[in-house]
């Protein structure tokens, strides 16, 4: 839902998800964890900070979500009051953050991962066993410690390190016995791959008497297409030739008509033209 979020809006924006990207296959078991998951997502409501501890500010998560199964599209739309915020969340979760909760096919993968990203910025972090079985697979088959470490732990941890995370964990133990509480010391990997084009602090503009007329064009449709100065001027740093240049002006005109016709309402556009840059001209990405 983040996706179709950009810094500009001003209303509700509302996102359209085709069920393929939330399930491989559909059917039984998965439309009550769809159904459940929605429920959950429109009694989700942020507290607003305040100057006045005592007072107590809520607004709801989202206004409506709805899914179609003719077209296996699920539409949510946020709640009005809570884009100011949502606004100001798109410059620190980044569309890595995004494709990397698209990357992870466990349940349990999920849960952990969430837990890690609330825990980072207090590692190292201990919690007990019981408690960490209870976050992640409540009255689950796992009672045994043996059991829940080598079915949801290990692997879990082992896929969550294939992302940017860097996470160990220490077992404890009381006096010899089972083991009671478990360490995380969890980090980001320095040289974690980045999937959005770089976004500086401070960009300078090309002057536009230097863009050729064909630069331009250039500048002006993705500017059309929500794209900043930065990922912009990196685009014509690396896409140089007529004939390059003409292969984007093309390639990205079908994107820019189903957004002036609004063919794909909901789509993030920017995150759609840095996903085709990104198949089209790999040198952009291999320029970061």
């Amino acid at each position: 839902m983040l996706r179709c979020v950009s810094r500009s809006d001003v209303e509700a924006p509302t996102a359209v998800i085709p069920l393929e990207d939330l399930f491989p296959s559909f059917g039984g078991k998965q439309h009550q964890l769809l159904e459940t998951a929605m429920r959950r997502m429109m009694s989700a409501t942020i507290q607003i900070p305040e100057l006045n501890q005592e007072n107590v500010h809520l607004v709801s998560l989202c206004d409506s979500m709805r899914y179609d199964s003719d077209t296996k599209l699920l539409v949510a739309t946020f709640g009005k009051a809570v884009i100011p915020y949502l606004v100001n969340l798109v410059g620190n979760f980044t569309t890595a953050d995004v494709d990397e909760l698209l990357a992870i096919k466990s349940n349990n993968t999920h849960k952990l991962y969430w837990l890690m990203r609330s825990w980072q910025f207090k590692s190292p972090h201990t919690v007990s066993v019981d408690e960490l079985r209870e976050l992640t697979t409540p009255n689950s088959q796992f009672t045994r410690y043996s059991e829940f470490r080598t079915k949801v732990l290990k692997p879990s941890m082992a896929e969550l390190n294939e992302l940017s995370f860097d996470i160990t964990y220490t077992e404890r133990r009381q006096r010899g016995r089972a083991v009671t509480d478990i360490t995380f010391n969890i980090s980001k990997k320095t040289n974690a791959k980045q999937l959005a084009l770089p976004i500086e602090a401070a960009v300078l503009e090309l002057p536009k008497q230097q863009l050729t007329p064909l630069q331009q064009k250039i500048s002006t449709r993705l500017t059309k297409l929500k794209l900043t100065q930065a990922q912009i001027k990196k685009v014509l740093e690396v896409v140089v030739g007529e004939e390059p240049l003409t292969k984007l002006l093309k390639e990205t005109y079908p994107v820019l008509r189903d957004f002036e016709t609004k063919a794909k309402p909901g789509e993030n556009v920017a995150a759609a033209t840095m996903t085709l840059l990104k198949s089209t001209f790999p040198a952009i990405w291999a320029a970061n």
